[in-house]
């Protein structure tokens, strides 16, 4: 073999994680070994590793010689991992082609010492609802002010003549927090046992993400006694409830900012010595003042106000009351508009009051090396958050379906699962739709139609043949999503079958009755396969196979390992011999061109 064929290769073992190959992220108590070995033909000199603290500063640490193994010399150096922060180093040496050769350059993620994420949220599955479109239920207040649409099956949801266009968003079509707990068997036989909530405390509109008032929850879902009722029905079936916790910012029209007058005399807009005026950045009172993204109806909250921080995350705070009242975590909206010190808080709030609570962010990035407004953050370094909306997966997946390239979506996987703590790994939130995003059959079945008007949009219906196509790509999308580390979580309506482009297309309400039963009996056959196996908790994740159209990957805990085996080419796959389709128990040689199975040996 030359010389320019021969490779080099480096190394890491972790008394914690042993081999760590797999991992890029360690425990500030960890003590990690680095092995280097390179072909003694490279005349290799003064290895060392190079490890910089994101841009503060370099330590060199040399490697030193341990053996010649055949036609190889090997090197290594062991490490006690530094404080928790986020790192990047390479590992260098001389060698007789004259220069210094790097071996590697990645990124550490050094964690706290204890840091864990709670247990009975991995294995399971998670199910987001928007209330207001999921299901009726019970006797509800309506209010004076909102605009009932009649028809569950057939109406539309409201939208502005002009994409972008004010819209008021008081139109509802009646779905409740009664509505949910009436549905519960439903969730059940998805193998759910987690529900994430959309906002459900007081606002103007039907999406809350104006929140008015965050001691009440809105009477049109029922007030907290359907919150009850919804609490103690799932904690019959084991399944628990996460809040929407929207602390960014606040609606105009709310008892703190009170724009419209609709909470009294009170309110920073129209007292400059209300309780909450500190809580709001006026350039030019009254009306001129920070908003989410411009939009005044969203009025930015200081997060850091030290009252603002009080009545949120406080002892008798919102956090710690609704998970008093039987909340089990929180997602947190556009996490990454949060301080560092607010979310500290907030873990600790969360943690003080129930310790296995589990909380999510909204990051649509790698959260590991996140930059937000000039600042990298620490979300997974152990004070903040337990896990992250997983964009990063649904963008690859989506990738992989349309474009049948596997080994581009192993890349994309592979390095934020190599960036994150394994306890966040196996707490991700893996998404395939959001309110924020189409609906997944859309976006595996049709081309978005460029320029047309939403008033189209609102009638675009996908084709009986583009359905079809849509649907096959869907399963295998959810057959990876739900193997994956993490936590798969279904947008209410996915299971069956439901379209539309972006908001407010894809809240449309759910169609009782009328669901596309192979897509339904699919994601229940998934779950319930899931739920019944242990190595979908914190299982090993391996990427086995990732060559144009074919993506085998595997999960592996104790004796068990399960692969899943996606083959998108347009030939069939051959596997070795000793192979069983795990769901049906029959021995399989082969993937056909176009199909998905889950594998055992």
């Amino acid at each position: 073999m030359a010389d320019t064929e021969k490779r080099d290769k480096l190394e890491i073992r972790s008394k914690l994680c042993g081999n760590a190959e797999l991992f890029g992220a360690f425990s500030e108590d960890d003590v990690l070994t680095f092995k280097l070995t390179v072909p003694r033909s490279f005349g290799a000199k003064d290895p060392e590793i190079r490890i910089n603290r994101d841009g503060c500063g370099e330590t060199v640490i040399p490697l030193e010689f341990v053996t010649v193994r055949g036609s190889d010399d090997e090197y290594s150096s062991a490490l006690r991992c530094p404080e928790p922060g986020l790192y990047w180093y390479r590992v260098t040496y001389d060698s007789r082609f004259g220069k210094r050769a790097p071996v590697c350059d990645r990124q550490l993620t050094v964690y706290s010492a204890g840091f864990s994420t709670p247990d009975w949220i991995k294995g399971g599955v998670m199910y987001q609802i928007f209330v207001d479109r999921f299901a009726k239920g019970g006797e509800v207040k309506k209010r004076d002010d909102a605009v009932m649409i009649g028809d569950w099956d057939n109406g539309e949801p409201e939208y502005p003549e002009v994409r972008g266009g004010h819209l008021e968003n008081n139109t509802f079509f009646g779905g409740t927090l009664y509505g949910v707990a009436d549905k519960l068997d439903h969730l059940a036989s998805l193998g759910v046992n987690c529900i994430y909530l959309c906002p459900i405390f007081e606002a103007y509109s039907n999406h809350k993400y104006d929140t008015g008032d965050y001691d009440k929850i809105d009477e049109m879902f029922g007030g907290e006694e359907a919150f009850d009722e919804l609490i103690k029905k799932a904690d019959r079936l084991k399944i628990r409830v996460v809040l929407d916790g929207v602390f960014n910012h606040t609606g105009s029209d709310s008892k703190y900012f009170n724009k419209s007058g609709r909470y009294g005399k009170g309110g920073a807009y129209r007292d400059r010595h209300s309780p909450y005026f500190s809580w709001y950045n006026f350039r030019r009172y009254p009306d001129d003042y920070e908003s989410w993204w411009n939009i005044p109806i969203l009025p930015r909250v200081r997060c850091d106000d030290p009252s603002y921080r009080e009545y949120i995350l406080g002892g008798n705070g919102i956090v710690r009351k609704y998970l008093r009242k039987g909340a089990a975590g929180w997602r947190l909206d556009v996490a990454d508009e949060l301080s560092d010190g607010f979310l500290d808080g907030l873990r600790e709030a969360v943690k003080a009051e129930k310790r296995d609570a589990v909380i999510f962010g909204e990051v649509w990035e790698d959260a590991s090396n996140k930059i937000s407004y000039g600042s990298r953050r620490r979300y997974l370094q152990g004070g903040q958050l337990d896990g992250v909306m997983n964009y990063v997966l649904r963008e690859a997946i989506i990738s992989f379906m349309l474009n049948k390239d596997a080994a581009a979506f192993a890349g994309a996987v592979c390095g934020t699962y190599f960036n994150y703590p394994k306890a966040v790994s196996d707490c991700m939130m893996n998404i395939l739709g959001t309110h924020d995003t189409a609906r997944i059959l859309n976006m595996l079945s049709a081309r978005y139609p460029d320029g047309a008007s939403n008033k189209e949009l609102s009638e675009y219906r996908i084709s009986a043949e583009d359905r079809e196509n849509g649907k096959r790509l869907l399963k295998l999308a959810w057959l990876i999503c739900a193997t994956m580390p993490g936590v798969p979580c279904i947008y209410y309506g996915d299971e069956a079958g439901m379209e539309g482009w972006g908001d407010p297309f894809n809240r449309r309400p759910y169609p009782w009755g009328r669901e596309d039963g192979e897509l339904l009996k699919f994601y229940r056959r998934i779950g319930k396969f899931r739920r019944a196996h242990q190595v979908y908790r914190e299982g090993i994740f391996k990427v086995v196979h990732a060559s144009g159209g074919t993506l085998i990957f595997s999960r592996g805990e104790g004796g068990e390992t399960l692969y899943t085996a996606v083959n998108l080419s347009d030939k069939t796959f051959d596997l070795p011999e000793g192979y069983k389709d795990a769901l049906t128990g029959r021995r399989i040689g082969a993937i056909p061109a176009g199909e998905g199975k889950i594998l055992h040996n």
